[in-house]
């Protein structure tokens, strides 16, 4: 699962430097500190990483076809947020994004690729998301054709 401490993050993350050096400027060089990341884009990383370690276990066509899908939508969303984190333009497709995820979701719950307790998680951190952005909840789980039906 994703750690909130951010300890599991990749070096490259603005979170921590992980004990990368970071080389010497010239003389009269000023540094500047990255800006925090929105909590959207925060949401949209959670999401993208519990998406990814849930369609590594699949196999076959739906790994091929319907996981592949997902892992660019979801990926999508937080790539967007990253051009433009204050809104505009960046937020609206970051919308249509996570709207995107969310159908693709439901294909993979719909089809039994999904257990109760993913799809619970994944809609948990997607309404969340969803919330950062303004886009009211959807829910994943929608109708009786899922896992126990």
């Amino acid at each position: 699962m994703i750690d909130p401490e951010g300890l599991d993050s990749p070096p490259w993350s603005p979170r921590q430097n992980r004990g990368f050096r970071v080389p010497d400027l010239p003389r009269g060089h000023v540094r500047r500190e990255r800006p925090a990341e929105c909590p959207a884009q925060q949401l949209a990383e959670q999401l993208g990483d519990a998406v990814w370690s849930l369609v590594q276990k699949w196999r076959g066509l739906p790994r091929d076809v319907l996981a592949t899908a997902i892992v660019r939508a979801t990926d999508r969303v937080g790539a967007t947020l990253s051009r433009e984190p204050n809104g505009g333009e960046s937020a609206h497709a970051a919308l249509l994004n996570l709207r995107e995820t969310r159908y693709l979701l439901r294909q993979a719950y719909r089809r039994r690729l999904l257990s109760e307790a993913d799809t619970r998680e994944l809609q948990r951190l997607s309404d969340a998301l969803g919330r950062a952005l303004e886009l009211p909840p959807d829910s994943i789980a929608e109708g009786d054709d899922g896992p126990g039906a």
